[in-house]
């Protein structure tokens, strides 16, 4: 199995399951959070199999996040792409 770990590389700017991972490791609390008020970790799969066994042992364990975590979340994937896209123009002409 091929897992990447994407704490830099968030999605508008790397689509690693596309380039043949087989999992995806993000850090919710970095990019995709973006406001510094949410700690969470996102795992992505491109298989049936993994996605019901990772489902199954979060629920078990009870490893998932509370819904006042999901609402920061998905707030905060509103403006992902548009945050992430002028940070690397930024960091492009600083580079420059």
């Amino acid at each position: 199995k091929f897992v990447f770990d994407g704490p830099f590389a968030p999605p508008p700017l790397q689509f690693a399951l596309e380039h043949g991972a087989d999992m995806v490791m993000h850090s919710a609390t970095k990019f995709l959070g973006g406001h510094s008020d949410l700690l969470a970790g996102v795992l992505a799969v491109n298989s049936e199999d993994m996605k019901i066994s990772l489902k199954e042992d979060r629920t078990a364990f009870g490893a998932v996040p509370g819904s006042l975590e999901v609402w920061l979340l998905l707030r905060s994937l509103r403006t992902l792409r548009l945050r992430v896209l002028e940070q690397s123009k930024t960091a492009g002409r600083i580079g420059r």
